[in-house]
């Protein structure tokens, strides 16, 4: 840097380093921790919308369409899917990116209030929410069995008056309901009620106004405080007959296993969900929730999806600590420079700060790779004086106009050139307030300042060997190894690999569904998937959480489990697969369409043994719930007008015997309980036909001689795709070819009224990347006409390093190109003394040692990274030696 300049200027630069310091304390609340993951956020508008009692097909004439038709006025969406289910409808707008989502929210409210003569007067108002593919944050609490029970309420208080708390989900082991279960035969005895008059009794006890005669009040009625109080409740019938509930109907109190959406090792316990909204907030919501917890010891933390992060930040402040203190040991008290410990101790701070800025400012998380860069550099870079990187112009421009076309192609990630940019931070800003100590010194002091190197022996003498250049059989040898180990390198660095890390101690898979999938199918593949890991034994901790058309896994797997071994499981209708490893071009799913929704599931299964017959396919499954036999029935108005009924009343009476109901609530055990009324009855169709069935006044009607039954394909559940009435099937194998399957089934259904529309991936998930984009790049700053040695032991240290990173370790991107880069720019600094401070053996040994007999549960990222280090720059200074004694030879 230039001296003068700085001089002139040092005390301006002081002040604009400490205003600089004091944005990056403002933005240190905005910091994400964890590990940068290259997928698009999806936002996705769900519309939902009750119509009680009705089936699919009306639930879609009656509100599918309808919203279908007033939706094309809207814009801001990409995608729109419907699900047409008993009794409801949820509708899918997947956003257009930059669309304002409150915009769009207010949109489609106003389209509905403008169009509501178009639905239903008697279907219930819908309710819209948004939902995004964006991994959640989340912290799982579980009460301690057999400890005294503290106040519930407190803590649920103190937790949502937290400021980094978005969701407080309290889930209960199990649900207590009051089942009224009326008997047919009991019916029979007692004059034959009908259910409506049973429902209409219940309800006018519990709800409305009540005349105290004695009094002469009214008053408003309550719900039984006790469970006899429901036995007497008097059931009347329209000819003023009464009897008591219990005469017609039995009283149970059940416990019924919560519908939970997140288990712990298969098992649903009572337990508090507390989401947020980043792994930073993450780190300080578990500090805060450990606090509250010393006071309410009945409850503990069993489960947080960020803990590998927050390890790997304790485990990097350990060391960095340590770094401090050794500096403060060896040379402030031995050395006696304290000067040089006052400046690697601010100059850190500078960077550390910086960093949090540039993660603040491009929204990247601050992750592992982050932390093992500042190591790095509080390592090195305080040995390094009058700090000049050795790259030409050329060279720079070059590196920025081609980081520039690869990102536009793709080639390397956006994460990649922050990389480069933090590491540019690190050496500028901690050489300028470096530059600025020596400045602000008197110059009789700065003449004492000692050259500071590590106290070690340089590995130098190791690396580099004096013996001459002559063709012996060690070299030979030698030669071999190298190709045989060039060669063995290359066939790796085409392999394209995600950028999500794979270093945490918690694994994140996900269990995905197609759209069309019911949530009752969804929960028993993911229950079964859930006990076959577990039966298997393959994790120390399972968590599973549930969400639409998916369920998120959490695992921490046992010492010798692989996970390949999780390729076996039966997942059905699912794809199971861990974050970062999907292989979308092996599982893909066929959407075929037909105006009659019969016809079309009818040519799905005329072709599906086509489809499994092909080569390379080992699964077909249907992405939806065949149609299965039902009862159609219509009354003859003839028949029911002499019968005085205006309305066909025996259908309220049918739906009524066939699904419960339920009537009210009632205070239970410090809490609201369900009160449901229900029929038990076990029939089968024909004897369905002949069911005898009241209508109130004493009055039985025989719906056999009345009703008109036929026989039809009723289907549970009718999807739309882009309004078109879509069925899927998924397809799995390996090395299938798509083109050639895509062109048998247009062929084979080309006279068909079904149509083959498209084939798309189950999801969409993180962009591969191969390392060949980045060396490119990097070869940018490395090659030079007269140092072709050096570039060619640059290409086969890195290609080697890659491969043994593969075999030995797992497969980490950022990792892999933290350790060239750094390695890179570091040895091209200028530094006084002709020793090459890279190879010190203190800094890296120590290291490596330090990470390896971590005393905690700290993940394994920073020994790898250590080691790899150590490995690379061995295996850099080999390789130049051997290919310097090569040359003479040729």
């Amino acid at each position: 840097m230039n001296r003068s300049l700085l001089n002139r200027n040092r005390f301006q630069i002081v002040s604009a380093l400490g205003f600089s310091l004091a944005i990056s304390f403002l933005s240190f609340r905005g910091i994400e921790l964890g590990e940068y993951e290259d997928k698009a956020d999806n936002e996705t508008l769900v519309i939902s919308q009750n119509w009680v009692g009705k089936t699919a097909v009306q639930v879609e004439e009656g509100v599918t369409k309808p919203w279908e038709m007033i939706l094309k006025s809207a814009n801001g969406y990409r995608e729109l899917k419907s699900i047409s289910d008993y009794g409801s409808v949820s509708i899918y707008l997947k956003l257009s990116e930059g669309v304002n989502k409150e915009h769009l929210l207010q949109t489609t409210r106003n389209l509905y209030l403008l169009n509501r003569h178009q639905f239903p007067s008697d279907i219930h108002f819908p309710k819209y929410r948004y939902e995004s593919d964006r991994n959640t944050y989340f912290l799982l609490l579980q009460r301690v069995e057999g400890k005294e029970k503290s106040n519930f309420r407190d803590l649920e208080a103190k937790i949502k008056n937290n400021r980094h708390v978005v969701k407080f989900d309290f889930q209960k082991e199990s649900e207590t309901e009051i089942l009224l279960d009326v008997h047919t035969m009991k019916l029979r005895e007692n004059s034959f009620f009908s259910m409506s008059e049973i429902l209409f009794s219940l309800r006018n006890h519990l709800f409305g106004i009540h005349l105290d005669t004695q009094r002469g009040i009214y008053f408003e009625r309550d719900a039984p405080k006790q469970l006899d109080e429901w036995k007497n409740i008097p059931i009347q019938s329209k000819n003023q007959k009464r009897i008591p509930l219990h005469n017609i109907a039995n009283l149970t109190v059940t416990n019924v296993q919560s519908n939970q959406s997140t288990r712990i090792n298969g098992l649903s316990k009572e337990s508090i969900l507390i989401q947020t909204d980043g792994a930073f907030h993450l780190f300080l919501l578990e500090n805060d929730v450990k606090r509250f917890l010393s006071i309410h010891s009945d409850w503990e933390i069993v489960f947080s999806n960020g803990e590998g992060t927050s390890e790997a930040l304790i485990e990097f402040l350990v060391f960095y600590l340590l770094l401090d203190l050794f500096f403060l040991l060896y040379f402030g008290f031995y050395k006696k420079e304290y000067g040089f410990v006052f400046v690697s101790f601010v100059g850190f701070l500078f960077v550390g700060f910086s960093l949090c800025s540039i993660s603040s400012l491009f929204s990247v998380p601050f992750g592992n790779s982050s932390f093992a860069l500042l190591l790095f550099s509080k390592i090195y870079l305080p040995f390094f004086r009058n700090i000049r990187l050795l790259f030409t112009n050329k060279q720079t421009i070059l590196f920025l106009v081609f980081s520039l076309i690869f990102l536009s192609l793709e080639w390397i990630p956006m994460v990649l050139l922050i990389l480069f940019l933090e590491l540019f931070f690190c050496i500028v800003v901690f050489g300028l307030v470096q530059d600025l100590f020596w400045i602000f010194l008197k110059p009789s002091y700065r003449s004492r300042l000692p050259n500071l190197t590590w106290p070690v022996i340089s590995l130098e003498r190791f690396f580099v060997q004096t013996k001459p250049n002559v063709l012996n059989f060690q070299l030979i040898l030698s030669l071999f190894f190298f190709i045989l180990t060039f060669a063995f390198s290359f066939v790796n660095v085409f392999q394209f690999v995600s950028l999500r890390s794979k270093q945490d101690t918690i694994l994140s898979a996900r269990l995905e569904f197609p759209t069309y999938l019911s949530k009752s199918e969804i929960k028993r593949i993911t229950k079964q998937v859930e006990e076959t890991i577990l039966s298997r034994k393959w994790t120390q901790l399972l968590v599973v959480t549930e969400k639409n058309f998916r369920s998120d896994f959490y695992l921490k797997l046992t010492e010798f489990t692989n996970q390949e071994s999780f390729q076996s499981l039966s997942t059905e209708m699912g794809y199971f697969h861990f974050l970062g490893e999907s292989d979308l071009s092996e599982t893909n799913i066929l959407r075929f369409t037909n105006l009659d929704p019969i016809l079309l599931e009818t040519s799905i299964h005329r072709i599906l043994p086509w489809v499994r017959n092909q080569k390379r396919i080992q699964d077909v499954v249907l992405c939806f719930q065949p149609s299965v036999d039902g009862l159609r029935f219509q009354m003859d108005s003839f028949t029911r007008v002499p019968m005085r009924m205006g309305v066909d009343a025996t259908i309220r009476e049918t739906s009524l015997l066939l699904l419960p109901t339920i009537v009210g609530k009632m205070l239970w055990n410090d809490g609201l309980i369900d009160v449901k009324l229900q029929v038990l009855n076990s029939f089968t169709k024909d004897e369905f036909q002949r069911f005898p069935i009241s209508i109130g006044n004493d009055t039985v009607v025989h719906t056999n001689g009345l009703r008109q039954y036929e026989t039809i394909q009723n289907l549970s559940r009718i999807y739309h795709e882009n309004r078109e009435i879509s069925m899927e099937i998924l397809v799995k194998g390996k090395d299938i070819d798509w083109d050639s399957l895509d062109a048998g089934l247009r062929s084979l259904m080309r006279s068909d009224s079904t149509h083959y529309v498209e084939r798309k991936q189950l999801n969409a998930t993180s962009k591969q990347y191969s390392i060949i984009g980045f060396f490119v790049l990097l070869s940018f700053l490395v090659f030079r006409k007269n140092k072709i040695l050096d570039y060619l032991t640059f290409v086969c240290s890195i290609f080697f390093v890659w491969s043994v990173q593969k075999h030995l370790f797992v497969t980490d991107y950022l990792q892999f190109a933290l350790i060239v880069s750094v390695v890179t720019v570091f040895q091209r600094i200028t530094f006084k003394k002709k020793r090459d401070t890279m190879f010190f053996l203190l800094p890296l040994l120590g290291g490596i040692l330090f990470f390896y007999f971590y005393p905690w549960k700290g993940v394994n990222f920073f020994f790898e990274t250590f080691f790899l280090f150590f490995f690379y720059v061995f295996t850099y200074r080999k390789m130049k030696t051997f290919l310097r004694k090569m040359k003479p030879i040729s």
